[in-house]
């Protein structure tokens, strides 16, 4: 039986201190998403939680680049997108090639009114892998971005957002999203269009009402936004109100 030594000891510490601050980066970061998507009943209580066990993870081991990101998105909920790029920045730092830290840098931008510059992120960060938990989200973002670049024609926001209610349909942002742009390509006739209303009618109703889509945009992030997102913001309300007076879905 092998003896301890004090260099065991020492390699055996630091790889738990990694593993602890994984975990602690992990809980902050689940206690985000879930605050951000509207989850298991996430309160405000959720983005204490997880700057708790961000301090934590962050104690033990600032490099881990997880960590970073869940510090990202606490700072997009308090408003602070620079902020959050700056955090997502250092989680690129460690982990180049992380396409998570890439995707959130775009939507960053996106919430800055950069959507170009969010879309050239995107095409440079390397796609998830079939399977990846957050390649819903990748296409979420591509779709918005199109969908926020009035140089676009929706059609092609459609495309990335079909796929995005395709890995993850429980998402009712990505289904409101496709659901404005087939109306403002007029294509609510479409069969498409009407499986689409028909899913956010049976899954997302009422708590998706229109009213409380623009209450959800209430947000310390939304409160400066200048006039590129707002001005996408009026589209995408376009878009809904258009589909409720058809089908009365908003």
């Amino acid at each position: 039986m092998a003896h301890w030594t004090p260099e065991k000891t020492l390699a055996a510490r630091r790889e738990y201190e990694k593993a602890a601050a994984k975990a602690w980066a992990g809980l902050a970061h689940v206690l985000i998403i879930d605050y951000l998507r509207g989850w298991n009943k996430a309160t405000l209580e959720n983005v204490v939680l997880a700057e708790r066990a961000l301090q934590k993870a962050y104690a033990i081991d600032q490099s881990v680049a997880l960590a970073h990101i869940a510090k990202a998105k606490i700072r997009e909920v308090k408003g602070d997108l620079e902020g959050e790029i700056d955090a997502l920045n250092e989680a690129l730092g460690l982990e180049p090639t992380l396409t998570d830290a890439h995707a959130h840098k775009a939507n960053a931008l996106i919430l800055l009114g950069r959507a170009q510059e969010a879309l050239e992120v995107l095409k440079r960060a390397p796609e998830p892998d079939r399977g990846d938990p957050e390649l819903g989200l990748f296409y979420w973002f591509m779709g918005r971005a199109y969908f926020n670049l009035p140089d676009y024609p929706k059609a092609i926001a459609i495309d990335w957002l079909q796929k995005s209610v395709g890995e993850r349909p429980t998402t009712w942002v990505s289904w409101a999203h496709l659901i404005s742009a087939y109306a403002l390509t007029n294509q609510l006739h479409q069969p498409e269009a009407q499986k689409a209303l028909n899913t956010y009618e049976k899954n997302f109703m009422p708590d998706w009402r229109l009213d409380n889509i623009k209450k959800y945009y209430d947000q310390p992030k939304y409160h400066n936004a200048p006039p590129q997102l707002h001005a996408a913001l009026g589209q995408y309300y376009r878009g809904l109100e258009d589909s409720h007076q058809a089908y009365r879905v908003p």
